[in-house]
């Protein structure tokens, strides 16, 4: 019954986090608010919203394990997984420079992420703080460095072309709903991924004592890859509608993301430890082999892309074969 709860609450988690993302676009159109501060703002944040809720339940309920292997294993999830399929299908042309500030801003949340992780061995309530902080900062330069009246595309593409076409191929801002309605909506569907994520925590802790599985391991593979699953549904849109060069920065974005919102927000809450239940001769696995993997797919991922302008088959094959290699040590080492 455990896996069934755990199914329910994926499901539940992404249909809804999907229904929060709409109707906060809805009432943000209706408001007249610019499409850039929505891109930037209640899009970004709703798309993550499944990683952000299931990191901070686990993080008040004691289970920093998870908040840590969710944020971690959402990345390369992302990076070495979901963008991996489409440049494997489809590798094409990059926006060099709307990629270049959302590199730099994951490399500087990077730096402090890991000051935190090795120098202290815990994400406490200073680092929730910088964190946030950054990710504040993030988002001031974005809107600055947006030109007026420049449509958000390039921010959020994928997720914003997702959310316009996947219901019944409407437009975005197709009025469908009054304000009201969506105030109510969101309350309700922000109600149920509470519960939901409660769901996945709960029935996630069971699993894992259940088969004597580390809870890090959990959260860095299969809540990582549940939570992961409303990026990984644009991807495959994307590249059946014939867009197979999904675009990068909403990728290194949503990293970026996992990074100072998720376990901001998480540090914030309830302040916890990096997981020091797997170990490699004698070393913190989290910090030998789960970090440093992150880092080097996101960079595989970016580096080349920005240096030659094109992504490159090799990277989607060599990325995707190193995250198949990862999922199988988390469960035999």
């Amino acid at each position: 019954m455990e896996f069934v709860y755990l199914i329910i609450g994926f499901v539940l988690l992404i249909k809804f986090a999907d229904i929060f993302v709409d109707s906060s676009v809805n009432l943000a159109k209706y408001f007249k608010i610019s499409e850039i501060i929505i891109g930037a703002t209640i899009v970004s944040i709703g798309t993550t919203l499944p990683e952000t809720l299931v990191s901070a339940v686990s993080a008040v309920k004691g289970h920093g394990s998870i908040s840590f292997g969710n944020a971690i294993g959402s990345i390369i999830c992302n990076t070495a997984f979901i963008a991996a399929i489409p440049i494997i299908v489809a590798p094409g042309i990059v926006d060099k420079n709307a990629l270049k500030n959302p590199t730099r801003f994951f490399y500087v949340a990077f730096f402090v992420y890991a000051i935190f992780a090795y120098g202290f061995g815990e994400f406490n309530r200073v680092a929730g703080i910088v964190l946030v902080l950054i990710f504040v900062i993030y988002i001031i330069v974005i809107l600055r460095a947006s030109p007026k009246g420049t449509s958000s595309h390039s921010l959020d593409s994928t997720h914003k072309e997702n959310l316009a076409h996947k219901r019944s191929g409407a437009p975005l801002n197709a009025p469908h709903s009054s304000p009201l309605r969506d105030v109510l909506t969101i309350i309700v569907s922000g109600a149920v991924i509470a519960f939901a994520s409660n769901l996945l925590v709960d029935n996630g802790v069971i699993i894992a004592r259940k088969f004597n599985v580390p809870e890090s391991v959990i959260g860095i593979t299969i809540i990582a890859l549940g939570t992961s699953l409303p990026e990984f549904t644009t991807a495959i849109t994307s590249l059946v509608k014939g867009h197979g060069n999904l675009s990068i920065g909403n990728i290194i974005g949503a990293d970026f993301m996992n990074l100072v919102s998720v376990t901001g927000i998480a540090a914030l809450l309830n302040p916890f430890r990096v997981p020091t239940e797997k170990m490699v001769m004698g070393i913190n696995s989290s910090l030998v082999i789960d970090i440093p993997f992150a880092l080097s797919a996101v960079t595989l991922l970016c580096v080349p892309s920005i240096i030659t302008g094109k992504t490159k088959r090799w990277q989607g094959v060599l990325l995707l074969v190193s995250y198949i290699i990862f999922i199988i040590y988390q469960y035999i080492h």
